[in-house]
């Protein structure tokens, strides 16, 4: 199943937000961006109302992505709008238990650069040490 654990929250807040059922013309009219902003989503609700509609229509198919490598899964995630390498790295370990990755934000970034590397540290040299220490 998708996101057992903390990921189980990836289908669910698509489906809670009601954006899913809409994509697939189970409501009347389609979600507007002032529905959607009951999650407090702010400037994502374009981008979560897009994804929906892609997942809704097949366009993206969970299911595959998880069963998938990680590397073809994540290139699959930055396909979609508003989504980077942090928020693609977020959904493929939360969302779709993938540890191969890891998210790399900037307080991650910090503290591995104060305990490791001991100098400023791009963050895609930080995402490959991480990566080498889960194999």
């Amino acid at each position: 199943e998708i996101g057992r654990g903390l990921g189980s929250v990836l289908p669910e807040a698509v489906k809670a937000a009601g954006a899913v059922g809409v994509m697939l013309n189970h409501a009347e009219k389609p979600l507007s961006l002032e529905e959607i902003d009951v999650i407090k989503s702010g400037f994502r609700g374009k981008y979560i109302l897009s994804t929906a509609k892609a997942v809704a229509c097949g366009q993206i198919d969970l299911e595959c992505l998880k069963n998938a490598s990680y590397d073809y899964a994540k290139s699959e995630l930055l396909k979609l709008s508003g989504v980077g390498n942090k928020v693609a790295d977020c959904v493929l370990l939360f969302g779709l238990c993938k540890y191969s990755g890891f998210p790399v934000d900037v307080w991650i970034k910090r503290i591995m650069e104060h305990c490791y590397f001991g100098k400023e540290t791009p963050k895609e040299e930080i995402s490959a040490f991480l990566a080498k220490l889960s194999m």
